[in-house]
Formats: C-alpha cells, structure tokens, sequence
C-alpha cells in the first residue's frame, strides 16, 4: 500500500533525520506553518494540543501532535498508525473524524525539545522568525511496529487541497 507526502512539494531531500533503531521516525523540514495531510484515508485518534498529555503517548517533550489510524475497507484499523509530532496547536480536524488521503490535519511547527544537531533550540528563540527547528516528526507504526515511512511513500502522489 502507497501513501502520500505528508505535505505538497515533499522531496526526499526534505529529510533532516532518517529512521534507524535509535529514532524509529523521520524527520522532514519544510516551512513554518506549512500544512500536513493525512497520508491516507484515516480516523482522528488523538489531537495533543495542550500541555495536559496522555502518558501513553509520549513525554511532554514531544509538543504538539496528533495520532492517525488508517481506515481499511472503511474500518478503522489500529494496526495501522500514523503519528506527526512537534505541531502548531490549532487543528482542523477533531478526535472521531474521518480524513481523506491528502486532507489537512495540522501544520508543521517547532513545539517540544527541538534541536539542531547537538544543539537544543530555547523557545524564546524558536518563536521568532526564523522559526528555527520547524520540521515534523512522522512516526509510520504497522502491526505495532514502528516501520520507515519512505518504503511506502509514492513520492508522486502529491496532496490536493
């Protein structure tokens, strides 16, 4: 199964940190604000938009997210998860809604411990232009297994919004 881009104009050059044991995600860069689509045809599962985080999830570090479960045959399927971390706040989507593949679902932020290289990004400096540290953090998880999502992306599918 092919999913999309996580946002339009995504390049394979966009990625700043790849998936290996250590960090079972990727890491792509692209402008503050820029809008991230569901990947593919998914339920709203969780919306971390507050300071007040389920401890199942992740430590506060992480900042803002949100948590996917793709529909298969219409159900929707814990199986299959798609998580993006270090969000802007505000969401267009609710916990319970169905998003289609290429729907806006958040927008790319810098919130959460973020760092550039060894380096840890202060707050007072990533909330001024030039939003330094933006990028998301795209957990893809099969069967409860985190998996890389570069070997399902068709890099052609490009979000229509």
């Amino acid at each position: 199964m092919k999913i999309s881009k996580p946002y339009k104009n995504a390049k394979i050059t966009d990625i700043s940190q790849g998936f290996s044991y250590n960090h079972p995600a990727i890491d792509m860069v692209a402008n503050y604000g820029e809008f991230l689509v569901a990947p593919e045809n998914c339920i709203v599962d969780v919306i971390v938009s507050s300071d007040v985080l389920d401890e199942s999830l992740a430590p506060l570090d992480r900042g803002y997210g949100i948590r996917l479960k793709s529909i298969a045959n219409s159900i929707p399927s814990a199986d299959t998860l798609h998580i993006f971390w270090h969000t802007l706040p505000i969401f267009p989507v609710a916990v319970g809604d169905l998003v289609l593949q290429g729907q806006i679902v958040g927008q790319m932020g810098n919130s959460g411990s973020v760092r550039i290289g060894d380096k840890w990004i202060p707050v007072e400096v990533r909330t001024k232009k030039p939003y330094l540290g933006t990028h998301v953090h795209w957990q893809y998880i099969l069967n409860g297994v985190p998996k890389n999502p570069l070997d399902y992306i068709d890099w052609d599918l490009e979000p229509r919004y």
